[in-house]
């Protein structure tokens, strides 16, 4: 058994003295009643709960149903909530609710708008009171003091100024309101790390996990200028990396990326562990990366016939590699723009309609870098959004 008992707290003085006057709101769009034992189609958690018809007239329930719902919140009813109205929500050995009646009210409670889940989760004119649980606040209390103290025995332990670095760069990255020059001397890193051990623990911990290593080395790729971010976006020239780390992890996975992270860590100077003397194949592959670069420069310059020349010359050396398909795209999408003439407009128009619907975002991305669009105005858009956007751009749609 575990005993537990909330209550919920008013914020505004007018219900300090008098209880607000909550009542079950119907709602149009799912069709059905918001009492906290609803079902609501989008939420595949409440499929067993009841029917608009059974909480209209819990006479329909049928009696194994009603077993979960000894006390069922009717429609329209008035339930009005007094200022420190207490709840308690003890379980038995089997988990389940001692006072039903206690924990059906309290889950009504908690999905009204004006009602904060917690005291820290107040917005000021919007709630009228919130849930004071003290025994959750009491452990979430425990367990950030835990992380505090992990986060700052790791800075003390595997700090350092060159370490004091990293995690700064991951922290400028991963903390919205943390904000540090990663040139600044090792007294002010040391300090505003410290500081986020405070605040964001559990992000300072992060910094020294395994994979805390790739994410160092995009962030500093950017940091040196290889990589640019426009808005959320990532970008290495006009190829499209990704809307955030993980999907730049996920696209150097793959074979086409792979080949931006070999230039990186060349760049960089990041140990690869290779022989002293590289490898016939890892010359191949340099010079099949530095191809691919030539051309997609000289593309996005207008000199398509260079371009031409570098991309054949790189299928010559990998004619497998998938880049080369994503490349060869570009130089026809050059060609047509180059080769559309006003008397067959509308046809083509049709033909490219039908290559766009193959493409992946990926794809649409390089399209409209290739085509000089800022990447500001395609930020954020959805496949069929950018789809458009192409359309627009290549032939002048409104």
């Amino acid at each position: 058994m575990r005993k537990q008992v909330v209550r919920i707290v008013s914020v505004d003085k007018r219900y300090m003295k008098e209880p607000y006057p909550y009542v079950p709101i119907f709602n149009e769009r799912i069709g059905t009643y918001l009492t906290g034992q609803h079902i609501d189609p989008r939420d595949q958690r409440t499929s067993g709960n009841l029917t608009r018809l059974e909480i209209e007239d819990p006479s329909k329930i049928p009696a194994e149903k009603m077993k979960k719902f000894p006390h069922v919140i009717q429609a329209e009813i008035r339930l009005p909530l007094p200022h420190l109205r207490s709840f308690d929500i003890s379980v038995d050995e089997t988990g389940e609710y001692i006072n039903k009646k206690d924990a059906a009210e309290l889950n009504f409670y908690k999905i009204q708008y004006n009602i904060a889940s917690s005291k820290s989760k107040i917005v000021p004119g919007e709630h009228l009171f919130y849930i004071e649980d003290l025994e959750d606040e009491a452990r979430v209390r425990v367990s950030n003091r835990k992380l505090r103290y992990e986060a700052e025995n790791l800075v003390r332990e595997k700090g350092g100024f060159a370490k004091y670095k990293d995690i700064a760069l991951i922290l400028n990255y991963k903390i919205k309101d943390f904000r540090v020059n990663i040139n600044a001397s090792e007294a002010i890193l040391e300090d505003k790390i410290l500081e986020a051990c405070e605040t964001h623990p559990q992000e300072v911990v992060r910094c020294f996990d395994a994979d805390a290593d790739e994410d160092l080395f995009i962030l500093k790729a950017e940091a040196q200028g290889l990589i640019a971010r426009v808005g959320n976006s990532f970008f290495d020239g006009s190829q499209f990396l990704g809307d955030n780390l993980d999907e730049i992890k996920k696209f150097i996975r793959t074979e086409s990326g792979a080949r931006y992270q070999r230039r990186w860590a060349q760049q960089l100077g990041v140990a690869q562990n290779m022989p002293q003397e590289a490898s016939q194949e890892e010359l191949r592959k340099q010079r099949f990366d530095t191809l691919i670069e030539k051309s997609s420069k000289l593309l996005i310059t207008g000199f398509i016939e260079d371009a031409v020349r570098f991309y054949q010359e790189a299928y010559t050396l990998d004619p497998k590699n998938p880049v080369l398909s994503q490349l060869k795209s570009e130089i026809d999408l050059k060609m047509e723009i180059k080769s559309t003439s006003g008397d067959d407009v509308e046809s083509k128009k049709e033909e490219y309609i039908k290559k766009l619907e193959s493409k992946d975002k990926r794809a649409l991305v390089a399209t409209l870098v290739g085509l000089k669009v800022d990447a500001s105005v395609f930020n954020g858009l959805d496949d069929d959004a950018l789809r458009n956007l192409i359309i627009e751009t290549k032939f002048g749609d409104k």
